[in-house]
């Protein structure tokens, strides 16, 4: 599950850590390697999250554990109404099965980096 900025280095999706505008730096990590890079050698960076409809709704997913995955929702009515556990103040989560949902899908937008 993908979640966070993203980029492509050298045909390698990375995970982008931290951009450093004014020095034009890029600050990835692909795997179990940290690299600084020059922001002209990446592609466009992207703000990438997992999302998932379930039970008509759409949630975010949050986490991935062998059959099951953790979806989110700010929404009161829908939290309560699919009895999801209640974090604070207008955040619920709750473990739910892969073979639950009716789709998952990720939602990609580009950032002005």
């Amino acid at each position: 599950m993908l979640f966070g900025q993203y980029t492509m280095y050298n045909g390698i999706m990375c995970k982008v850590f931290d951009v450093d505008k004014k020095n034009k730096i890029v600050k990835l990590k692909s795997n179990d390697n940290i690299k600084f890079v020059n922001r002209n050698d990446v592609e466009e960076i992207y703000y990438i999250n997992t999302n998932c409809f379930y039970k008509g709704y759409e949630f975010q997913v949050l986490s991935e554990k062998d059959d099951k995955i953790l979806i989110y929702t700010n929404n009161n009515e829908v939290g309560a109404k699919l009895k999801m556990e209640f974090i604070e103040r207008s955040e619920y989560q709750k473990w739910i099965k892969k073979n639950e949902v009716e789709s998952i899908f990720e939602k990609k937008a580009i950032l002005d980096l």
